[in-house]
């Protein structure tokens, strides 16, 4: 995760209304969660400067685009947050450690339930876990196109 990751994850939480999701944007997942713990040391640096950094070092990456990626709102928040960067430079930067000092105000405040999966057992904020709710959106897709499952 890039600081670009970051403050694109913020709006797109901000968006969306989801003031869980903004309690859980952390450098580490506590394990107390019951999440697998997660490290983000590239958070507070640009995607830009890591891909550069492969780039002349030789370390391969993947630079697809997603086909779906242009409907999503995340792409147009990439966009208008490229457009302002390119404007104001550090606005990024900025957004990142206002938020961060916005996190330390409220935390502990706002806490998303944990419970699990009705279908899998593993931890999720919702009676579905994520995975479980694509799978239900690739089944009924399955019935709706007339597609035999798989074995």
């Amino acid at each position: 995760h890039t600081l670009d990751d970051e403050v694109q994850t913020l709006l797109l939480n901000l968006l969306h209304g989801d003031v869980y999701k903004l309690g859980r944007i952390d450098p580490e997942t506590p394990e107390a969660e019951a999440f697998i713990p997660r490290v983000k040391p590239f958070r507070e640096i640009p995607e830009e400067e890591i891909a550069f950094y492969a780039y002349l070092t030789g370390v391969k990456f993947q630079s697809y685009v997603c086909p779906y990626a242009p409907q999503a709102l995340r792409s147009d928040i990439r966009e208008f947050l490229n457009r302002l960067e390119a404007r104001h430079p550090g606005v990024k930067f900025t957004l990142y450690h206002s938020f961060e000092k916005l996190k330390s105000l409220v935390r502990g405040q706002i806490k998303p339930s944990i419970t699990s999966c009705a279908r899998c057992g593993e931890p999720s904020s919702r009676s579905l876990c994520e995975a479980c709710l694509l799978l239900e959106e690739l089944e009924k897709s399955r019935v709706k196109n007339g597609l035999k499952a798989d074995k």
